[in-house]
């Protein structure tokens, strides 16, 4: 039985009274009650209501025609009301200043009923009732009848809502298909999902879930073919790969992985992780002074409560598959960035009460947790008023300790700043980078147990901080002093303290552009496309040039034009750590608003009041804007927190899009895929622009931005992907000869001896197409030849061969290698003990591992530009695969500790003795981590060195 009023949403228009429909009207009164449908019992103003019915067309005459509307909506309404009012489900169009406001019930709209059947399915999913779940979830999708307002969606209307609401069912429909497979029902929803899949093809947690569907329903051709056709289309449309999660799923499906078979997917939301068994072992605490005891204890403690690795996910690699043989504690050496905070707390008396000091604490936890998530590390465990955390343990960044000394300076930003959460509160942070042992235990919640040297050096810095400071080691500083700016600090001269973070762009560059061109040119050709230009992602590998591209655009903008108002180019930061930036907004706001520093702050205030009125609808929301855009010039007093920072950038947005309905604006932001959200969702919403704005966003970005595409809330397709790949051979030749010149290594000059030219084309070699890499190896050959050494000594090959890698590469390798699955990761550690040629027979005896397994997982890394297959196997029944790149070798075998490796080359050295000739495959392993290429370079340093010390400088020479 039907009581009173009802609307549906979720499809065509619809409102029923009494089991009767209701005439709704044309096109526009249908769309006007659509529209307030939205915002229930809220006043939607006239200005708004406008633009969603007539857009930028509207006529002189909307208000009159909006006013018409809604009468006749009233009369519609009020019809039968003695009746509505006994049922309780009157309906009331009323006036509201500064528009209407639509008073019903909201269990009279489908839309809201459908929200809380979702929220009721999830909790009683986080309460351990699935079944429940599921018969909620699909009472509230059977709510749908078609997309949302379908009819008004016909007519041409394409609000954004409708957009968002559409996301929200078919997020459900993921937690439900989840739901299902969890609860085994994989062949029921089968074709449903197929159905949902194929009209979204680019969420890739739908395919995720096609696939496992398929593969348990026995189809396992149709899985993969799935996987290769979703492939396709990414790298066809967009030149990038599917996400980590995808790709792992595909190769457990190629290896039938046991687990897909009953293992659920894992949900954001559940039990805290159950602790380990009591009295764990934890490597080294002993002997490595006080702050690797004081950390062990930490961690042991943070462990117990089963949080120290913060929100779940936080800081882990995705795509990790549960259930299999080593999923158990990893040991690796790595290079770790490790963050000590300590936080002092203000206190009326003597002795605080211990119960005042807990409650401040556990709000500064939540800040510190909070930041450091944000930037990717883990939070490693808490002492009192003391923190650590670590950045790299579980998974490296080639920018580690950037994200470390950003995170303490967004936490001291956090806790201090007069809206923060902890008044009165003051920070010192120490942070240092070095090698360290991590054992990991991955999907426990356990945070990882850390050794390593640079602990205690955090540890004997942190004494000497001055409240308010964060210092960095000489390492950290070194790694990171592109992005972060210091000076030294005054109590210590072998550390700096930060001060904020440097502003974007402006590098000097030497040099010409050599072999970027045509990226270039693709950029300003887009630029100047006219009207609405398209977005464009400049998309490569660290160290490829894309930042070089983005400042010659920013040169070319700003040179003086012919006449006429230049575009505005605003360089923007993909995330704000803490006030450091905001003079960056500053001068573009000075730059659009023609403030300068002969300006007092009144005439500053007014003339942004002046761009600001133009930008909004109503004064409240010109305060709102012009309170936010004042704090970049650092005259709000009670102006702080993070949240304070979003809101300063979004002000600027805004401000930025109105500015580009009536002049060229270009937006350029470096780095994207390191961004806040925040920023992320202000691109995704520019991608189909609702105005005839002119403002173009250039950003660049490393492939893994693709994992975060779900967080963009319009149509990808369009934007302008402009792949900057490998360079050739012969350009990073010429980049090299550029760079030893520069250098003054004139005994690799190109008239130089066989020697000089097999030192040239080693360097390419290594360079791999990347011209960052290319200047490094460079630099590290320099270096080599230039070291002072004891007469008559020279270093032996694979110490001076491990000198010659730079630790820029390194870590490019090692966040490389951090993106693999757990067991691919530790397949390639095991080949690389095994040498630079490797056989499936020899790794899986390494690794104790399945030869069909192991084979599988060789070929896996191999589609993944690691290793390469070579024909003519040295071995009888064996495929032979080398490393691709040398240098992947040495980093994947130094990461194995040294037990552990001794242990897996006896094991290698068992099988070789099982093999026809061991004596020649041993000729063929190497007995040391370096690879045939560093040695090689090794080798002709020396040379070199001996060359420049002699003859290049007026010497004998030997």
């Amino acid at each position: 039985m039907h009581h009173g009023t009802r609307f549906t949403l979720l499809g065509p228009l619809a409102a029923q009274r009494f089991g009767a429909e209701l005439p709704l009207g044309g096109a526009r009164q249908r769309a006007t009650l659509g529209y307030l449908l939205l915002y229930p019992n809220q006043v939607v103003p006239t200005s708004r209501l406008i633009t969603a019915l007539w857009g930028d067309s509207a006529p002189v005459s909307a208000r009159k025609v909006l006013q018409n509307t809604v009468w006749r909506l009233r009369r519609l309404f009020e019809a039968d009301e003695r009746r509505e009012k006994a049922a309780r489900t009157h309906v009331e169009l009323l006036t509201r200043a500064p528009g209407y406001l639509l008073r019903v019930a909201p269990e009279q709209i489908d839309l809201h009923r459908f929200r809380n059947l979702a929220a009721e399915g999830r909790q009683e999913l986080d309460a351990g009732s699935p079944e429940a779940a599921s018969r909620l979830w699909r009472e509230a999708l059977t709510l749908w009848r078609g997309p949302v307002l379908a009819d008004l969606v016909e007519d041409g209307i394409a609000w954004p809502e409708l957009k968002a609401i559409a996301n929200a069912r078919l997020d459900l429909l993921e937690d439900h298909f989840d739901n299902e497979l969890a609860l085994g029902r994989h062949e029921a929803i089968l074709a449903e999902l197929q159905t949902t899949a194929r009209g979204e093809p680019r969420r890739e947690r739908l395919l995720g879930q096609l696939m496992l569907t398929l593969y348990r329903c026995g189809r396992h051709t149709e899985a993969l073919d799935t996987f290769d056709r979703a492939r396709l289309a990414l790298i066809e449309e967009l030149g990038l790969e599917p996400g980590h999660e995808l790709r792992d799923l595909r190769q457990s499906i190629v290896t039938h992985d046991p687990a897909l078979l009953y293992a659920p997917r894992a949900r954001a939301a559940g039990p805290a992780p159950v602790p380990g068994p009591p009295g764990a072992a934890s490597p080294g605490a002993d002997g490595l002074g006080f702050a690797g005891a004081v950390l062990a204890a930490m961690t042991a403690d943070a462990e117990s409560r089963g949080k120290a690795a913060g929100p779940p996910g936080a800081g882990e690699r995705a795509g990790a598959v549960p259930g299999r043989r080593d999923d158990g504690p990893v040991t690796e050496r790595k290079e770790v960035t490790a963050v000590l905070v300590r936080v002092a707390f203000a206190s009326r008396t003597e002795y605080a009460d211990p119960e005042d000091i807990e409650s401040a604490a556990e709000r500064a936890d939540g800040a510190i947790r909070f930041e450091v998530a944000r930037f990717g590390g883990v939070p490693a465990g808490r002492m009192g008023s003391l923190w650590v955390a670590v950045f790299g343990a579980r998974r490296s960044m080639d920018d580690d300790p950037v994200r470390a000394v950003s995170a303490a300076l967004a936490i001291r930003h956090h806790i201090e700043s007069s809206s923060g959460m902890v008044p009165g509160a003051t920070v010192r942070a120490a942070v240092a980078t070095g090698p360290a042992l991590v054992r990991d235990r991955p999907g426990t919640g356990s945070a990882p147990r850390v050794t390593g040297a640079l602990l205690d050096q955090c540890h004997s810095m942190l004494p000497l901080v001055p409240a308010h400071e964060v210092w960095a080691a000489d390492e950290t500083r070194r790694q990171s002093s592109g992005t972060i700016a210091y000076r030294r600090a005054r109590a210590a001269s072998h550390v700096s303290a930060a001060t904020g973070i440097l502003p974007p762009g402006g590098a000097p560059h030497t040099g010409a552009l050599l072999g970027r061109e045509r990226e270039l040119a693709n950029v300003v050709e887009l630029f100047r496309a006219g009207k609405r230009p398209s977005p464009a992602l400049l998309v490569g590998d660290a160290g490829m040039g894309k930042t070089r591209i983005i400042d010659e655009f920013e040169r070319i903008l700003r040179a003086p034009a012919d006449g006429g108002t230049g575009p505005l180019v605003v360089r923007l930061p993909p995330r704000l750590v803490d006030g450091s930036l905001l003079p960056l907004i500053a001068d573009g706001l000075g730059e659009l608003c023609g403030i300068t520093a002969e300006h007092t702050p009144e005439e500053a205030r007014e003339l942004l009041w002046e761009a600001v009125r133009g930008a909004v609808r109503t004064d409240r929301d010109g305060e709102w804007m012009l309170a936010r855009l004042t704090a970049a010039f650092g005259t709000v007093p009670d102006f702080g927190g993070p949240t304070d920072l979003d809101a300063v950038v979004t002000a600027w947005w805004r401000l930025l899009e109105h500015t580009a309905l009536e002049r060229q604006v270009a937006v350029l932001i470096d780095d994207l895929h390191t961004a806040d959200d925040t920023i992320l969702e202000m691109v995704g919403r520019h991608i189909i622009p609702t105005t005839a704005s002119e403002l173009f966003v250039l950003a660049t970005a490393r492939p893994e931005l693709a994992d975060r595409r779900s967080l963009y809330t319009a149509d990808e397709r369009n934007v302008t992907t402009v792949a900057v790949g490998r360079l050739p051979d012969g350009l990073i030749e010429r980049r090299v000869r550029l760079l030893l010149d520069e250098q003054g290594l004139a005994s690799c000059a190109p008239d130089a001896d066989e020697a000089a030219a097999e030192t040239r084309a080693l360097l390419v070699s290594l360079a791999d197409g990347n011209p960052l890499l290319a200047a490094e190896f460079v630099a590290a050959l320099a270096q080599g030849v230039r070291d002072e050494l004891p007469q008559g000594t020279g270093p032996e090959p694979h110490d001076l061969a491990a000198r010659l890698l730079p630790s820029t590469v390194r870590r490019v390798i090692a966040a490389r290698l951090d993106r693999l699955p757990d067991y691919a990761r530790t397949m390639l550690r095991d080949a690389a003990i095994v040498g630079d040629t490797v056989w499936p027979g020899a790794v899986a005896a390494a690794a104790q591992r399945d030869r069909a397994e192991t084979e599988a997982a060789l070929e896996m890394l191999a589609h993944h530009g690691l290793l390469s297959r070579v024909e003519g196997a040295t071995v009888r029944g064996e495929v032979q695969y080398v490393f691709r790149y040398g240098p992947v070798r040495h980093v994947a075998y130094t990461r194995v500790p040294r037990a552990a490796r001794a242990a897996t080359q006896a094991r290698i050295s068992q099988w070789l003795e099982t093999q026809e000739d061991p004596d020649a495959l041993r000729r063929l392993t190497a007995a040391g981590p370096a690879s045939r290429e560093l040695v090689r370079l090794a080798a002709l340093t020396e040379r070199l060195r001996i060359r420049e010390r002699g003859g290049g400088r007026g010497g004998t020479g030997t």
